[in-house]
């Protein structure tokens, strides 16, 4: 990985980064080698983004655009420093050079010290063997964020929706044919000057649409999840 920065003044930035990932098999090959086993399982992913405050250093907005390649792994995978939540799509062999691209707008709002307000829109757009996948193309996202700076504690609250149409469709459209709600809460608290404690859950709703005429009982369209971390720093 190699990045590189350039700050024409004291409130913007702009930041090149690239990163080439190689993949190689973890087990022993029974057989030797094929001809067609010694090309580099190797991927790209570059990213140039441009961050700069703005009303006294209370509004930081950043502006990235970005391209990786597809490894053999899952797209909800590679996607997740732009786009989260589940989307269970697995390339195959013959999709070593699928690609997803997009840009990213996002803003942090600090209007006091204990609360960040975070709203974000992603556009995503795939290249040939994934545009026709069950994959998000566009996602609104909106995050409240409460810290204390005496406690070392913070809880935030994140809202996602996420659906397959063009940037200009309005949302929620009553046609729609996908689209998934992601709803988080999660509570940190730093334990020491090398530890932090993070309690996250987290649902996500799938084909919003067809809930419209059922019970909410249809637990087939929600997913739940549960799970703490600890982050050591040394």
């Amino acid at each position: 990985m190699e990045s590189f920065v350039f700050s024409p003044d004291e409130k913007s930035f702009f930041r090149l980064q690239h990163a080439a990932i190689e993949y190689h098999p973890f087990y022993l090959q029974p057989n030797p080698y094929a001809l067609d086993d010694l090309r580099l399982n190797k991927y790209h992913a570059f990213e140039l983004e441009y961050n700069r405050l703005l009303w006294n250093d209370l509004w930081s907005l950043r502006l990235s655009a970005f391209r990786e390649d597809i490894p053999g792994s899952t797209v909800e995978a590679e996607l997740y420093p732009y786009l989260s939540g589940p989307h269970g799509y697995m390339p195959t062999e013959h999709d070593n050079l699928a690609y997803f691209e997009g840009i990213k707008l996002a803003g942090e709002l600090h209007p006091f010290q204990w609360l960040r307000i975070t709203p974000s829109l992603v556009y995503l757009h795939y290249g040939s063997g994934v545009d026709d996948r069950n994959l998000p193309r566009r996602s609104l996202g909106l995050e409240f964020q409460l810290g204390s700076l005496d406690t070392n504690w913070s809880l935030s609250t994140a809202f996602q929706y996420s659906d397959q149409n063009d940037l200009t469709t309005r949302l929620f459209d009553p046609h729609r044919d996908w689209d998934t709600l992601d709803m988080s809460f999660t509570f940190r608290h730093q334990l020491t000057n090398y530890l932090q404690f993070s309690l996250i859950g987290q649902r996500v709703l799938r084909d919003i649409s067809s809930l419209e005429d059922q019970p909410l009982r249809g637990e087939k369209h929600a997913e739940h999840s549960f799970f703490f971390t600890l982050d050591f720093t040394y």
